[in-house]
């Protein structure tokens, strides 16, 4: 029975580490089927709609909420902006924030897991490369401890995956296989890659430019601006990391930022609040890190 019960423990951490990076291949090439299903107008819709609810998610939601607690928000606004954020497909709510962290807290060293320029001075390895390597410490949430003490968020973690699975579900509904394709597995990789080239486009000294002196690479690429909703101006962000507003300047567009004040209004503040009032503290001290 130890023998089995071992074994069996054993398939399971298996299956949990590789799950995700299987998953993460098979919907890239789930893509190459857009050449045996219709496309409509409507398809269109599928895919540009449920491309922004799953960034606003990421970047309202995992992002600026989440991993900065740059504004604040009640238990169901930060649940239900969690729950978009899964819809992502980019694994849990709490996993999400502690890689961000990291990568604030070491941007671009060693430490850094996603770095483009340390220490592999390799795009590749920012924009895509990390997610198949393993780093020490990736399960250690202690510096999330916000997140891990409600039960909703660590409920959300273990079940990260129904959320995408209900939007597929959703998305065949709507329309069938070719609303699969276009509204979900084709959005969903456009997702990943604009996501990620946050951490790689927005840390290459080839694009954009920089606004601020920050003891790292971060760089402004205003044309990501339609992909990733103002968390292009990446620059303004490592410089002023409280910021519920990525840009620093009026005319930087921020669509997050946008509908994040529409929800203030139309709730009269008892969804989100504090966008306007800049956290000023370290990100070691928001992690909890003496």
């Amino acid at each position: 029975m130890k023998r089995l019960f071992r074994f069996l423990t054993g398939a399971f951490t298996f299956v949990r580490s590789y799950f995700n990076r299987t998953v993460f291949i098979a919907i890239h090439l789930a893509v190459l089927t857009v050449f045996f299903v219709p496309f409509s107008l409507f398809d269109l819709w599928l895919l540009i709609g449920f491309f922004f609810l799953g960034m606003f998610g990421i970047s309202a939601g995992y992002h600026r909420l989440l991993s900065h607690r740059s504004y604040g928000a009640n238990r169901l606004m930060r649940f239900a902006l969690a729950f978009i954020g899964c819809t992502a497909a980019q694994k849990g709510p709490i996993w999400w924030a502690k890689q961000h962290i990291d990568h604030h807290l070491y941007t671009d060293t060693p430490k850094d897991r996603h770095s483009p320029v340390s220490p592999y001075l390799s795009f590749w390895h920012g924009h895509i490369g990390w997610l198949f390597s393993k780093k020490e410490g990736e399960h250690d949430y202690s510096c999330v401890k916000h997140l891990t003490k409600h039960w909703e968020m660590r409920l959300l973690e273990r079940f990260n995956f129904v959320p995408a699975l209900l939007l597929l579900w959703l998305c065949w509904f709507l329309d069938g296989w070719s609303g699969v394709i276009w509204g979900f597995v084709v959005r969903t990789v456009v997702l990943y890659h604009s996501t990620f080239a946050v951490n790689s486009v927005c840390h290459w000294s080839w694009f954009g430019y920089r606004k601020f002196d920050t003891p790292d690479h971060s760089r402004n690429v205003w044309w990501l601006t339609l992909f990733t909703l103002g968390e292009e101006w990446h620059n303004d962000h490592h410089k002023h990391q409280g910021r519920s507003k990525q840009g620093v300047g009026w005319w930087k567009i921020d669509c997050s930022w946008y509908l994040l004040w529409f929800f203030w209004v139309i709730s009269g503040g008892k969804l989100v609040w504090g966008l306007h009032k800049p956290i000023h503290k370290p990100q070691k001290e928001l992690a909890g890190i003496q």
